[in-house]
């Protein structure tokens, strides 16, 4: 069963692995194996409280301690926070028999979420040349180049990852999204309709509505997203996971709630633009396509309302090309790195303002300031989760660390 639930992980065929799990489980419900990898699949998923229960099973029935280390080390690295783990890492990597594939693809992922893309990128060249065969080097490539704004040069890479493995989604839906931002809407629609065979494919429905939206069939698009809502949140979430594009935003209840909006069907409308805030406050067009069909309504008073909050935070907004532009003129500037990451932390996207502060310990790990704020954050967090709140704790222990 186990050697099934590997090959399975192997392929990144987390369903099937888990299958093989469950089966193992009811032969021998209590074997350390089974939950070391019943954690690798959650780790690789972003299910991070699965990923703890599953790993604290795996020590208490006896698993080896220095792969459960490894595991821990992995899941801390994807989270960007490399100066709690690279020593270690780099030590496991050369041990005899290192599963290099695994430790270098958590090693990029966190040295490009600490913004440190060049040494990211000697890693995945480095894992390119050892796994001819593996999509991640060559997907991983492309979402830093992506990042970059590189279009053709992550494209091409996204295209070597399927060339390696067709069936490898990340890389798939990659590439549907890069080719909608360059306006090629045909192509995309190829793309995200080739990612309808993934167990759970509501983000690439989601994307092709968009596709369709574009190509002007506001119908088509409105009848896929309203199937799409007829799921629950967490379940289109997971479908964004298993493509490793967590959006910032509630993107379906925009889409439909701007079709409904240029439909005339206001009500409706804000039903989707209110889901669509409910999931993420900092939503901007979520809120400005509101206050227009509040208006619509005739609900002035609300409508003024959400109008007064758009204009606040656009003007808040201003400041960050401006920082921008100083950290771009001296990369070492961490205060504008902060003042960046907080402002966007708070108006925009929470995705971006923590990659702008952890961007801060590529200079100086031991930055205060920057520790402070992120203990906050993970503080205030409304989910409540094992990961968050060990996260917290360590900024907090930094922070007191390192304050005069």
């Amino acid at each position: 069963m186990h050697l099934q639930a590997e090959r399975a992980i192997d392929r990144f065929d987390y369903a099937a692995a888990m299958t093989w799990l469950d089966r193992s489980r009811v032969l021998a419900n209590r074997n350390a194996e089974t939950e070391l990898l019943a954690a690798r699949v959650a780790r690789r998923q972003g299910s991070t409280d699965a990923f703890q229960q599953y790993l604290q099973q795996a020590r208490r029935l006896g698993a080896d301690e220095d792969k459960v280390r490894l595991e821990e080390l992995l899941a801390i690295a994807q989270t960007g926070a490399m100066e709690r783990c690279e020593e270690e890492l780099i030590a496991y990597m050369v041990m005899p028999g290192a599963e290099t594939d695994e430790i270098s693809d958590a090693y990029s992922n966190g040295l490009a979420a600490a913004s440190r893309f060049e040494d990211a990128m000697s890693v995945l060249s480095a894992w390119a040349l050892d796994y001819p065969d593996d999509p991640r080097p060559p997907y991983r490539t492309g979402r830093l180049l992506e990042h970059q704004e590189q279009w053709d040069e992550s494209e091409a890479a996204y295209r070597l990852a399927l060339q390696r493995n067709a069936e490898f989604y990340p890389a798939r839906f990659a590439l549907g999204r890069v080719l909608l931002t360059g306006r090629r809407v045909d192509e995309a629609a190829v793309a995200f309709r080739d990612c309808l065979t993934m167990p759970n494919p509501l983000s690439a429905q989601i994307e092709l509505a968009a596709c369709y939206r574009a190509k002007g069939d506001p119908e088509m698009a409105k009848q896929i997203l309203r199937e799409v809502l007829a799921s629950d949140y967490e379940t289109i979430l997971a479908s964004y996971q298993a493509v490793e594009d967590i959006p910032d935003y509630f993107e379906a209840a925009v889409q439909l709630g701007d079709l409904e909006a240029e439909a005339g069907n206001s009500t409706e409308a804000v039903k989707w633009f209110r889901l669509a805030l409910d999931k993420n406050s900092r939503d901007l067009t979520a809120r400005y396509g509101m206050a227009l069909a509040l208006r619509a309504m005739g609900r002035t008073e609300d409508a003024e309302k959400e109008f007064a909050y758009v204009l606040e935070v656009r003007k808040a907004l201003e400041k960050a090309n401006p920082l921008r532009n100083r950290i771009a003129s001296r990369r070492d500037d961490l205060e504008a790195r902060l003042e960046l990451g907080e402002l966007l932390l708070q108006y925009e996207s929470e995705k971006m303002g923590l990659f702008w502060i952890r961007s801060i310990f590529t200079y100086d790990s031991k930055y205060a300031p920057a520790h402070q704020v992120l203990a906050k954050h993970y503080r205030g967090l409304f989910d409540k989760s094992s990961s968050n709140d060990a996260l917290a704790q360590f900024h907090e222990r930094a922070a007191a660390e390192n304050t005069p």
